[in-house]
């Protein structure tokens, strides 16, 4: 699922992510794609992740996620590499997802 208004630089790394992210929807799993935060922004939903999926160094568990959060708030996961800001954009099956 991926929005229409988006700009998206790096096309072959964002084809790539798109291939793992497919990969992993295809294991049952639910997909976001975050983009690597590179300041504080309280623009912009934030996901931080977890630890490594196994056999995927690309993708991460899910830990948690703010929507909006002040400035101050996001500096902590911005500053332990962690943050990612949400795109809105998913990768998931449709069983997974009906369930």
């Amino acid at each position: 699922m991926l929005a229409s208004d988006h700009a998206i630089r790096g096309e072959d790394a964002f084809n790539d992510a798109v291939r793992r992210a497919a990969e992993v929807a295809g294991a049952g799993m639910l997909v976001t794609f975050g983009i690597a935060a590179a300041r504080p922004d309280s623009g912009f939903g934030y996901i931080e992740h977890g630890d490594h999926l196994p056999g995927d160094a690309g993708a991460y568990k899910f830990a948690c996620f703010v929507e909006k959060p002040a400035e101050a708030e996001a500096r902590l996961p911005i500053g332990i590499g962690r943050a990612y800001w949400n795109s809105g954009m998913f990768a998931f099956g449709a069983k997974r997802l009906l369930e």
